[in-house]
């Protein structure tokens, strides 16, 4: 058989017990491992215990845990051993390996990441989000209005105008306006640096 034959056989085997894909190099059997052999332990119940923390919020009046996503625990793995192949010893090194590298999770015995309103009843499945808000009347804040704020944008980042012409241009604006009992939005570069920064 030739080296060339050999090499597309696969030389390093699956460590974990039942299975029997074989790969080419280490970056494989890590790729396999984490695909296929890797699971996420469930938590375990922690015991009830009296509320003394007053910023503990879990167990607050009128607390309920909401549903846990599994209640069932996972196996530790999810191919079952075959019955023809004796489960390797190499498989508890390569399972205690992949605990170091990649760590285990535990998921918290409350916060499950389900969708929740906001006093944290849960909601029902495919439940759509909720309008957002509107803004608040100082949405253009340190501004006082959206004028103030687009004159500002255009005359300091698109035009990046002088300070010399921002005060002849309001100068200008506050000319004009006077004919209508109102004033420029700015009255000098100075009141608009200060409401930028």
């Amino acid at each position: 058989m030739s080296a060339r034959r050999r090499r597309t056989l696969g030389t390093i085997s699956c460590t974990f017990a039942g299975c029997e894909r074989m790969f080419h190099n280490q970056s494989g059997l890590t790729q396999h491992v984490n695909s296929k052999h890797y699971t996420i332990e469930q938590p375990l119940p922690s015991p009830p215990a009296a509320n003394d923390n007053p910023y503990d919020f879990d167990n607050g009046p009128g607390f309920s845990p909401p549903p846990s996503r599994d209640p069932t625990p996972s196996p530790p793995h999810s191919t079952p051993p075959s019955p023809n192949r004796e489960p390797s010893p190499d498989a508890d090194r390569a399972e205690d390996r992949r605990r170091q590298v990649f760590g285990t999770k535990h998921y918290h015995p409350h916060l499950t990441g389900d969708p929740c309103d906001k006093d944290g009843n849960p909601l029902p499945p495919d439940t759509p989000p909720l309008p957002p808000s509107p803004p608040p009347a100082t949405a253009w804040a340190p501004f006082d209005d959206e004028i103030q704020f687009r004159v500002s944008e255009f005359l300091f980042r698109k035009v990046e105008m002088s300070q010399g012409d921002i005060d002849h241009l309001m100068e200008l604006w506050d000319l004009s306006m006077q004919h209508h009992g109102g004033c420029a939005p700015f009255r000098d570069h100075d009141k608009m640096y200060l409401c930028g920064h």
